[in-house]
């Protein structure tokens, strides 16, 4: 097969997610995309989406200002006039509260299907926390407690606080991880990225995406206990306290030289957390992701007091934290720490469709009824064909099931030999031919017999049920003498084709010596029979 055509058959893409990590000024991108080959990382193709989004974005655009300059009004509808004037009451309430205008506008238009991707937040700009469910106040909810933090209601402003949380089980007990972050911090982001407004983009806490990363590249083993992640970078990382289902606690670390006494501190930290605050009890096993010494690897590992493993993957980096964002954008990953979840309107009737079962669906309901048509087609023909053969068999209408039976016996017992006779592929025709075609030229035929006993219930014992016995001549001057023709005719009989599958063993019989008219010749005789 042709290794081009394979590797261009293998890199079709499938399905394509994108992650952007703003650090220090510079925006990391990634695009993971799934492949018939599997998933890989491709940073080329951001850009090829980014021009999809530009043009969606445009076109979007122009659809808004062919709605709002439509002449007709209906009852509920704003007209222009009516539509600056509530613009300008809403810009001048928003002045005097003070409160920036970008997030909100994000949830004043529809957002288009090309814009999603997932958005990395600082780890220096979140605050995270993990309770037991039990210890959770009634009143707070996955997008936090309070009016402060409750999502947007008509005629209220914004959050200034959004909140997001998951609930992590463990056991018996439901942990509840949680994360802050300002609201003026999306929309630096949103700023910062030049992101249109309208666009639907999921913000996610930089470690929640970094741990995504780093099970992907080194799944957590032993899958029971409570484990300890050390993801390290170039002089930072984030230290996770995980259970099998998920992380609940981290900490973000920085050092300078050898880390070894900064990844005891978190070890204390994180296990302290877990002992006395969420009382699940102690660590069991840790591993370490990223670059490690040797020497700092052997003394962290007698430090600890539990078994260390060094796992294979990507250390800790704005890479690491773009390519977990792409690889939740890609699964639509409902773990996802969505910081703007509580900004969002309820989507409306068609978006809640999951376009993507229909269509798959449909196609199989389209493909199984083609398929159905065909075998019903198939069918049908295969019973008109039955019914035609049956109505020509008048004669076996009369007749029973034993009689039909008996009839059936009596053609087998006269068909079967007629077969058998027919598979033996010996015709004496063919047989005289090829002896004819195989004699010497200075020999003759004296004499040839054949039979073919297959409906004979007592055939020759001497000669078999089929056989066909020569008598040939040669000349020979004295007696005792055995002309050399008679080896060449067995021969040749033998390397005869037609003899060799219908009566392939060829036997001399005998020689005998003959005198007439003052001349001797000899007669030999050949016996061909079928093989054993």
């Amino acid at each position: 097969m042709n290794t081009a055509f394979l590797e261009k058959a293998t890199s079709i893409r499938i399905a394509l997610g994108r992650g952007v990590y703003l650090r220090d000024g510079t925006a990391h991108r990634s695009c993971a995309a799934r492949t018939l080959a599997g998933l890989r990382e491709d940073s080329r193709l951001f850009d090829q989406l980014g021009l999809v989004d530009a043009v969606a974005g445009t076109v979007q655009g122009l659809i808004g200002k062919i709605l709002r300059r439509a002449p007709s009004r209906k009852v509920g509808e704003l007209t222009e006039d009516d539509e600056q004037a509530t613009v300008r009451d809403t810009s001048s309430r928003e002045a005097a509260s003070q409160e920036p205008s970008e997030v909100e506008s994000a949830t004043s238009e529809a957002s288009s299907p090309a814009d999603a991707m997932a958005i990395g937040v600082s780890e220096n700009a979140v605050t995270f926390g993990s309770v037991l469910e039990s210890d959770q106040p009634q009143a707070g909810t996955a997008a936090g407690a309070g009016d402060r933090d409750s999502p947007k209601a008509p005629g209220k402003n914004p959050p200034s606080l959004l909140t997001a949380s998951r609930l992590i089980p463990f056991g018996k007990a439901n942990i509840r991880v949680s994360a802050r972050v300002r609201r003026d911090e999306l929309t630096r982001i949103r700023r910062e990225l030049c992101l249109p407004a309208g666009s639907d983009h999921v913000f996610e806490p930089a470690p929640w995406a970094a741990w995504r990363a780093s099970i992907h590249d080194a799944p957590v083993r032993p899958r029971r206990g409570l484990h300890l992640r050390y993801v390290l970078g170039d002089g930072r990382g984030v230290v996770y306290l995980a259970t099998p289902n998920g992380p609940v606690a981290w900490q973000v670390i920085a050092w300078e030289g050898s880390p070894v006494d900064t990844l005891l501190q978190a070890f204390s930290l994180l296990s302290v957390h877990a002992s006395r605050r969420l009382d699940i009890g102690k660590v069991q096993h840790a591993s370490v992701q990223g670059s490690l010494g040797e020497a700092d690897m052997e003394r962290l590992k007698d430090e600890l007091g539990i078994p260390l493993t060094l796992v294979a993957g990507t250390g800790y980096s704005p890479r690491l934290v773009s390519f977990g964002l792409a690889l939740g954008a890609l699964n639509n990953d409902a773990e996802a720490f969505n910081l703007a979840e509580s900004l969002r309107e309820a989507p409306g009737l068609l978006q809640r469709v999951p376009w993507g079962d229909v269509v798959a669906l449909s196609l199989t309901f389209v493909v199984m009824y083609m398929a159905f048509g065909y075998y019903r087609d198939d069918i049908n023909q295969q019973l008109a064909t039955l019914m035609n053969q049956n109505a020509a068999v008048t004669w076996a209408a009369p007749l029973t099931q034993v009689q039909l039976n008996q009839e059936l016996a009596f053609l087998q017992r006269s068909v079967v030999p007629l077969k058998t006779f027919v598979d033996r592929r010996l015709r004496f025709s063919s047989g005289l031919a090829a002896v004819a075609g195989e004699l010497p030229a200075n020999t003759w035929l004296v004499n040839v017999s054949g039979e073919d006993l297959a409906w004979e219930k007592n055939p020759n014992k001497a000669l078999g049920e089929r056989y066909m016995l020569l008598q040939i001549g040669a000349p020979a001057d004295r007696r005792g003498d055995v002309p050399p023709e008679v080896n060449q005719t067995v021969r040749q009989l033998i390397e005869n084709e037609y003899l060799g599958k219908a009566l392939s063993r060829i036997k001399l019989a005998d020689v005998a010596w003959q005198q007439r008219g003052g001349s001797g010749h000899s007669v030999f005789s050949i016996l061909a029979l079928p093989g054993k």
